[in-house]
């Protein structure tokens, strides 16, 4: 491929530095001191050698009795470990670094990367992020690059490996980070001169910094609501100078943290030229040179890389130009029956997402064994997510047309109950299922009858299409996950395809409904569903709206569906 040679041209700027080497990973003690003696090495060999393993041999499964003892026993030392540290006055001494390194090293007591992310939720909930700020407070009071201080920067890199590497496994620890204020004290290393980037030459502050942006890159990655954190803290500004970096692994870090937080007006600066996405495509067919799927050079995974790229193919713009530099034929690769199930979802996702602009429809259909796989997928798994955006994929591909007669037989069979009354279709994202929930009940009581999915039907996008075709009118609940959601997409489209009409609510304060909603939505106004204080009133104005749409009300309590 041409992004190729951008990207071996690219090795040979970066010194061999391999601190993303520790990521996830043990510690390695040595007898010597170097700038980096502390630093974990990486497990990202062995990321994929349980049970969905690339060819590798596979290790026998826990039971669930033998998990549940492991994780109580590595509880136990974490508890042990935290009970020393908040007892010291020092954060610098060798106590607190021993500690770290314990907590590190608990990693391994679990050797099923799927069942990881239990040890980065036990972290957290003992307080952990908490934890952080505080040393890391402490530590900062210090010179840390003056020679005296040595022990307290071998604390901060600890410190950080263990932020870097439960991050990157649970959600739950990425959500404690965000709360406890140490995502701000992160942000804080991109405003550092002695951390800006001419200062990288340095092996060690090369290290600091991809430390700082390995943890920033998975407290978003693995919990999206820190987003409006990261804006209101300036991270776009912050992460923008870092992707000019001509080191690969920070500029790669820097450009997969942006993914998820920039806005249409920001992509569009961030993406002037084709280069940026050029550079991750050729990431992800490095990674995929690898056995492990791990890039050797990067030490991303093509996971990681595909769910960048799906993110940044939010925006259309981008859409065009990731298949206009040869993505297709990656992604192929990527849902073969080699690859593991949670490839193969982030891969299928992001044909899904890519789908949306008519030229990359055909250009994807007439893709050489796109198609094929992910009927394939469709048929043989028995993974309801994957199932779910195979259908999606396929269904936005073939335009919201009924693919086949078996579809149509399987409509047939649904149990869902449309009759001839004209219903009330809600579209939302599954996060903010109470609130509409709430606004599903108010409107069966007054006699609507409304339709919501509440059972989270996977791979149920033929149920939709026919909730919205028998629909009087289409409630959007508008929301930064349903304005990155393809399903939610898919919906609106279709929506709007038939001239249903549209009832947009906002549900969240800083959702901005550019993009795609701008372009389908144009200028309606939306309804604020941001606040449960403000149910009572707009849904008020959404009754009122409905009845100018023609929706008729029936007997108060036959409001089911």
């Amino acid at each position: 491929m041409g992004c190729s040679s951008s990207i071996k041209d690219a090795e040979t700027k970066d010194d061999g530095d391999r601190a993303d080497n520790e990521r996830p990973g043990t510690y390695k003690q040595t007898n010597h001191h170097s700038q980096n003696e502390d630093e974990d090495i990486s497990c990202r060999n062995d990321d994929h050698n349980d049970n969905e393993s690339h060819g590798e041999p596979r290790r026998k499964s826990m039971t669930e009795e033998e998990f549940k003892a492991v994780l109580e026993a590595t509880k136990e030392k974490f508890q042990k470990e935290m009970r020393i540290m908040n007892g010291c006055k020092d954060y610098s001494a060798e106590t607190v670094a021993l500690s770290l390194h314990r907590i590190s090293a608990c990693l391994y007591d679990i050797h099923e990367r799927k069942r990881r992310h239990c040890l980065g939720d036990e972290l957290a909930s003992l307080g952990f992020a908490e934890l952080f700020v505080k040393i890391w407070t402490s530590l900062h009071k210090l010179d840390l690059f003056a020679k005296e201080n040595l022990q307290a920067m071998k604390c901060l890199k600890k410190l950080k490996v263990i932020a870097w590497n439960y991050s990157d496994l649970s959600g739950v620890f990425g959500k404690a980070m965000g709360c406890s204020g140490a995502i701000n004290l992160l942000l804080t290393d991109l405003v550092n001169p002695k951390l800006d980037v001419p200062t990288l030459r340095s092996n060690e502050k090369r290290y600091l910094i991809k430390g700082t942006l390995g943890i920033l890159h998975n407290c978003i990655r693995m919990c999206p609501e820190n987003r409006n954190l990261y804006r209101s803290a300036n991270a776009v500004a912050l992460l923008n100078k870092y992707q000019s970096s001509s080191y690969p692994n920070v500029k790669c870090k820097a450009l997969l943290c942006l993914s998820y937080i920039i806005d249409e007006q920001e992509n569009e600066q961030l993406n002037a030229g084709p280069g940026n996405l050029q550079f991750i495509i050729g990431l992800l067919e490095s990674a995929l040179q690898s056995p492990s799927h791990i890039s050797k050079n990067y030490r991303f995974s093509a996971s990681e890389i595909v769910n960048g790229l799906n993110h940044f193919a939010i925006h259309d713009t981008n859409k065009v130009m990731i298949v206009e530099n040869g993505a297709l034929p990656l992604y192929v690769t990527m849902l073969q029956s080699n690859c593991t199930e949670q490839e193969q979802i982030l891969t299928a996702r992001g044909i899904w997402t890519l789908a949306f602009p008519p030229a990359n429809k055909h250009k994807i259909k007439n893709e050489e064994g796109c198609l094929q796989a992910l009927t394939s997928l469709k048929l043989k798994t028995l993974n309801s997510e994957l199932f779910s955006v195979c259908c999606g994929a396929l269904w936005e591909l073939q335009q919201g047309e009924r693919s086949s007669d078996a579809d149509e037989e399987d409509r047939n069979e649904r149990k869902i109950s449309l009759d001839s009354r004209a219903h009330v279709m809600i579209s939302y994202q599954w996060d903010l299922q109470a609130r509409v929930i709430k606004l599903r009940d108010t409107l069966r009581e007054d006699g609507y009858k409304v339709w919501m999915n509440v059972e989270k039907m996977d791979g149920d996008i033929i149920e939709m299409a026919d909730a919205i075709e028998k629909a009087g009118a289409v409630i959007i609940c508008m929301s930064q996950r349903y304005k990155d959601d393809p399903m939610s997409r898919s919906e609106a489209t279709y929506a709007c395809k038939l001239l249903k009409p549209i009832i947009p609510l906002m549900m969240e304060p800083h959702c901005i409904p550019d993009g795609w909603p701008a372009v389908l939505l144009g200028a309606i106004p939306y309804f604020n569903f941001h606040s449960d204080d403000l149910l009572a009133t707009e849904t008020q104005k959404v009754k009122e709206k409905l009845q100018q749409y023609g929706v008729l009300q029936n007997d108060k309590g036959e409001g089911d569906v």
